[in-house]
Order: C-alpha cells, then structure tokens, then sequence
C-alpha cells in the first residue's frame, strides 16, 4: 500500500500550496512545460491565463480547500471550498473577467467546467500526493518499503500505453512490472511535470503502491543489507539547480514571457511573488529581520492612473522592507476580529503578494488624507493605489522617502464592494 495521507489540512500539503504565487502568461501548456522545474512548482499557473485577478481567486480557493479553512461569503456566512464551489466560483469569475462567454465545454477553454474540474483535481491531488511522498522518504518508511509501483488506479476509456512509456523513459519491467526503488529517477523521468510524485501526467488515473522490502529484494530490487538513501535533498538540489546560473537567451526568454513577474536575485531565477512571500515569512516571524526589495518603475498606467490625480510618477519606483511588511500585517492581519469590525478583512501572505499588481495595474490612484504638525506644515502625503481582487477592494498606501524618488510601503488593507 503506498503511504495514504488524508489532504485535510495536513502541513506538507497546505504548505506545497502555500509556496505558489499567482503569476500570468499567455503561455499554453506545452512552453510551460520547457520553464526551469522550480519557476513552475512555485507558480500557481494555467495554460493561457493571463488574468491576475483570475490567477489570485485560483491560489485562494486552492489553498483554502487544502487548508480546510471557510470562506467568508458576500451574505456574511461561511463554507467549505469543494470541487463543485469551486468549478461554479471559477467559472462565474473568469466569465465576469471576459476570459470566457461559457458556452465551451472544451478542456481548452479556461472557463469550462471540464478545464475547471481539472484544475482541482491535479492541484488537490498534487498537494496531497507530495505530503505522501515526503513521509515516504523518512528511513524508517524507505527501509519498511524501499520501492513502489506505477499501478492504475482509475478506468479511462483510453488509457495511455504506460508500459511503453515507462521503458522508452529507461525503466526496467522485473518480473514484468513497472516497479523501482522509491530514488530511482525514473518516476520523475515519466513524469510530464518532472516531480517523482503522482500525478504524472493530466487525468492519466495512474497512482503508485508501495513495495515492501521483502517483495522488493525478491525482485532483485536490493539486497539484504543495502539501503535506500532518501531523495528529497537530491530533488531540491535539483530544483535550485534548474533556476541558477541561467544563459543569457533563457533569462531573455523569462523577461520576455513573463516580465518583471521574473526577478534575477543573486544569479537565480525567481518569481517577484515567491521573493514578497518569504520575505512576508521572515518578517513576520523573526521580529529583527532586515531586509528590502525594490519592485520596479511605475509603469505606464500607474503613471496614468496618478496623473488623473495630478500626481507624476514618472521614473518612481516602488519598495517594501521587512519593517514595513511587519508594521501592516501587525495593524491589520494580526486580529481577524477588529478587521471585519470595521467593515475589513484581515491582510495574508497573499494579499503582499499581490502589490506588484496593484502597483503595475491600479484601479484607481488618489492622495490620501495628508498628515500635518500643529503648526500647519505637511510632513506626510500619502499615495494611495485600490484594485478589486477576489471580490474585495485592496487600498496600498505609499509614502515618499524624502529627498529621493522611491516609494515604501505605508500600509496594505482591504474591504468588500
């Protein structure tokens, strides 16, 4: 039997989830599938979706279904996410977005229940069978059952030739079957994702059973006194790996489907997104950490959006430092209570995440309430950007650093409609 895990909130599932960022691109299925392996295992993604607030309701309500957490809904009540709410939320968002008029049922269309369905069932069955897979990879569960096997697991009306697969990828077949040790590359190596973790491939019905060490010494697998390293360093080493030391014409190619979504920090690849999230990690856990991302420019319709405000932006551009992560979630993310008293919803990870959007593409840019001495003089104006994402309103205030043209973050909070 492989090691079963039960998705519901477990930590290793929650937390593969959590590590994505929303990112966008018009990008089909086949040229994600050539980015470096770690761009997309932290990427919450699909094929075409160049919606970031499409992109940000998929990484919320994926979380929250493997999180086991409710949401808060329009009446002021409270459900689970499940696979029915979530393919009907989804789809009424991406309609709304113009993404769709949703009279497709094709797989291809990003608003048909068929793609949305889907997408569910990798991402849930991805965070559950990676839980899986790391509490195989113990000593104790890979000397007990050292090897699994590719077995089918679900009917399909045409099933893939997975024997051909598996030996054309350099599988041996003992005693006729697709059985190896539990390091062995081939189960990243059949893998259109390039994870030694099921699912392999898109609705393939194929699963893996553990192989206990008797069965696997019979089948010649290994013998009595030999061991089974764990291949979880191995596999991070490689994720690190497929991002570091990129040629040029890769880094161009990044820039060039992705944009400033890419970061190249310290000679490795990296989504914006991921760098705000741990940085909002590190920053909210560790009260004496230091540290500062710079995001870019104002871009050209920031620049619009300000000037309606009479406000020029041009050549500014926008930081945050761990001292201000800190200073707003502790205002507003910390006491879920006092938020919703005011009418608010509390601040998370997400919400950091997304203010390369907000800042790149704003709803709306005004100057917030300045602040003054009692003598009169104004010490403080704030810049302040709103855009409606996932149903609620984001309002990110910024505050000039005197004598040079960068912006820091003054504070993040949002509200319903």
């Amino acid at each position: 039997m492989a090691v079963i895990v039960d998705i519901a909130a477990h930590p290793d599932a929650v937390a593969k989830l959590l590590a994505k960022t929303p990112v966008t691109s018009p990008l089909r299925s086949a040229a994600w599938e050539g980015m470096p392996l770690a761009l997309r295992e932290r990427a919450q993604w699909s094929a075409g979706l160049e919606s970031v607030r499409a992109a940000a309701m998929l990484q919320s309500k994926l979380l929250a279904r493997v999180s086991m957490v409710k949401e808060q809904l329009a009446n002021g009540k409270s459900a689970w996410v499940d696979r029915s709410s979530f393919i009907g939320d989804m789809r009424q968002a991406m309609i709304a977005e113009g993404l769709s008029d949703g009279t497709s049922q094709a797989v291809t269309d990003i608003a048909s229940r068929k793609r949305l369905g889907l997408i569910f069932d990798m991402q849930t069955q991805s965070a559950g069978e990676y839980a899986g897979w790391k509490a195989g990879q113990s000593a104790g569960a890979l000397d007990a059952f050292p090897a699994q096997e590719l077995v089918r697991i679900e009917d399909r009306e045409e099933p893939r030739d997975w024997m051909s697969r598996w030996t054309g990828a350099g599988g041996d077949l003992p005693s006729g079957r697709m059985v190896a040790l539990k390091n062995d590359p081939i189960w990243s190596a059949i893998s259109r994702f390039g994870t030694p973790w099921p699912p392999f491939d898109y609705n393939s019905g194929m699963g893996v059973e553990d192989v206990s060490r008797e069965d696997a010494e019979a089948l010649g697998l290994l013998g009595p006194d030999d061991t089974v390293e764990p291949m979880q360093k191995d596999f991070n080493a490689g994720l690190e790996a497929s991002v570091a030391d990129l040629p040029p014409e890769s880094v161009a190619g990044l820039k060039n489907a992705f944009g400033d979504q890419v970061q190249i920090l310290d000679g490795k690849a990296q989504w914006q997104g991921n760098l705000i999230g741990d940085l909002y990690q590190k920053a909210t856990t560790q009260k004496d950490f230091k540290q500062e991302i710079a995001l870019g420019t104002a871009t050209p319709k920031a620049i619009q959006e300000a000037a309606k405000a009479g406000i020029n932006l041009e050549g500014w551009t926008m930081n945050m430092s761990a001292d201000e992560i800190r200073k707003a979630w502790k205002d507003h993310g910390t006491d879920a209570a006092r938020e919703r008293a005011r009418g608010q919803e509390p601040i998370s990870k997400l919400d950091f995440e997304m203010l390369p959007a907000i800042w790149r593409d704003p709803d709306k840019v005004s100057l917030g309430e300045p602040k003054t001495l009692t003598d009169g003089t104004v010490v403080e104006r704030r810049l302040v950007f709103e855009k409606t994402l996932l149903g609620l309103t984001r309002s990110v205030e910024w505050v000039r650093s005197e004598n040079k043209m960068r912006l820091g973050l003054k504070t993040l909070y949002r509200w319903a409609k």
